[in-house]
């Protein structure tokens, strides 16, 4: 059912209103499939068992599943109906969408005879193929107007679109080859040496995309997939300077009108610019590059929410707390709507914004929801006994701070060894030099703790700390304040 929601969630009410005319000329108002599409569609139903109970006042059965199929297969049809009708295209898809569409038309008016109409549409269909680097769409022109040429005239212009396309192949073949080495060698870095995809790279000249055919060594969709793997890699190695200056290269070619890429791979290409500039702690930067990135990833895409997220964290970092509170309320809302195992990482969230907000007890309340939804020893439940601490020590409830520090303590002693806890270590010493000096923040100005802080400083540097994955909870930033 899930699947299904989300084919139908995805169409405009335009389109909605189509399909619906289309089963009422097709069938009638009664038709099982048009009933099961309204209620999808007008969110009358959430599961298999209260479609089936009232479609057919029993528990899903085979005729229920059946129902479900044909109603499947009925909107992909529709869907590619929508697409090929549509008119003004740009970008990638709608290119490889209208030259796969002249395919089609011209060998069916080659097959009834009307060879020159026929094949001038193949010609068409290569020649806007070419243009957005629709290789493999430009490949089955090609075949076409060579297996006619073979078999009948001659066509003068094969001589040059063989020159063209046997370019194009090579490009073809090295885009699908770093495809399938990307999937073999991830989390592999030894696999795709780095020096080497760095040679590649520098191999192909940036050029902004023009209308026309590209030279093969100029191919924006080639040097997309390099400078994409190129920064997975380096960010696997932790060495994001590096990994942001390869994708700054990229970046001219993804806000070029006239484009060669679809919008998800624009959407995933800045949300890996945003992820770098995080852990490179420029904050601001990663929120906009972030929020370019949901424009491009509409709201079911698998990615949306990590958009959301990394706004969030940008926020978060930034102690933005009005933005950071806007974010969440529609992260809270995608992970309740998809049953997200983020759930508990939303708890923490929000007692975070509760901290900065001085509702102190809200916040403690909200980490006890999330310490019930995280299990033991995680990242979150660690980030959740941090902030925790930092609760107790501004309602000044020092007997019960006592407590939760020992508890801190052992929690980070019998954490497993996968989890990096050096930074936790450091704020454990500082907590503890605080409770030792009776809770006088001029402890925290004393020799031995700016030791610590100096330490925790370079314990936060981006070569040996993601925020994107360890400590969530700003603590150091916070107890720099309170020393104030």
């Amino acid at each position: 059912m899930k699947y299904l929601c989300e084919l139908i969630h995805s169409f405009t009410e335009e389109e909605s209103e189509l399909i619906v005319k289309h089963y009422l000329l097709k069938r009638n108002s009664y038709s099982k499939r048009l009933k099961l599409f309204n209620m999808i569609r007008h969110e009358e139903i959430k599961d298999d068992r209260a479609a089936a109970k009232r479609l057919y006042n029993r528990a899903p059965n085979a005729a229920f599943s059946q129902l479900k199929k044909r109603l499947r297969e009925d909107i992909l049809n529709l869907m590619l109906v929508f697409n090929l009708q549509s008119d003004g295209f740009c970008g990638y898809m709608e290119a490889e969408i209208r030259a796969s569409k002249l395919i089609l038309q011209g060998k069916i008016l080659i097959k009834r005879g009307l060879a020159d109409a026929g094949t001038l549409l193949l010609k068409k269909a290569f020649t806007l193929a070419g243009e957005y680097e629709a290789f493999e769409v430009q490949a089955l022109a090609y075949e076409a107007l060579k297996s006619y040429s073979d078999n009948n005239d001659v066509i003068p212009e094969l001589h040059d679109m063989e020159m063209q396309f046997s370019k194009n192949v090579d490009i073809l073949y090295d885009l699908i080859n770093l495809r399938i080495t990307n999937l073999a060698s991830l989390g592999h870095v030894s696999a795709t040496p780095v020096d080497d995809l760095t040679e590649k790279l520098t191999a192909l000249p940036l050029t902004d995309h023009q209308v026309g055919f590209q030279a093969p060594d100029r191919s924006s969709r080639l040097k997309f997939q390099y400078t994409m793997k190129l920064t997975e890699e380096f960010c696997q190695q932790k060495m994001y300077q590096r990994a942001r200056e390869a994708a700054e290269e990229i970046l001219p070619i993804l806000d070029h009108e006239n484009q060669v890429l679809t919008p998800g791979q624009k959407g995933v290409y800045y949300l890996q610019f945003a992820e770098i500039l995080l852990c490179l702690q420029f904050y601001e930067e990663s929120v906009f590059y972030a929020q370019k990135a949901c424009k491009h990833l509409k709201p079911l895409h698998d990615r949306h929410l990590s958009t959301l997220l990394l706004q969030f964290r940008g926020y978060f970092y930034l102690q933005n707390t009005e933005d950071a509170a806007r974010v969440l309320e529609q992260i809270v809302y995608v992970v309740e709507a998809s049953c997200s195992k983020l759930k508990n990482e939303c708890e923490l969230f929000r007692a975070w914004l509760a901290f900065l907000q001085e509702d102190t007890k809200e916040s403690i309340k909200l980490l006890n929801n999330c310490f019930k939804l995280s299990g033991n020893y995680t990242v979150v439940s660690l980030n959740g006994k941090l902030l925790e601490l930092m609760n107790l020590l501004k309602m000044k409830d020092f007997g019960w701070f006592d407590y939760k520090l020992d508890s801190f303590r052992k929690y980070l002693y019998n954490s497993p060894s996968d989890l990096n806890v050096s930074r936790f270590k450091l704020l454990y010493k500082l907590f503890s030099a605080l409770k030792s000096g009776q809770y006088d923040k001029e402890v925290l100005r004393e020799e031995k703790c700016q030791e610590l802080l100096q330490s925790l400083n370079e314990c936060g540097k981006p070569s040996s700390w993601n925020p994107m994955g360890q400590e969530l909870m700003p603590a150091q930033q916070w107890l720099l304040q309170l020393s104030l």
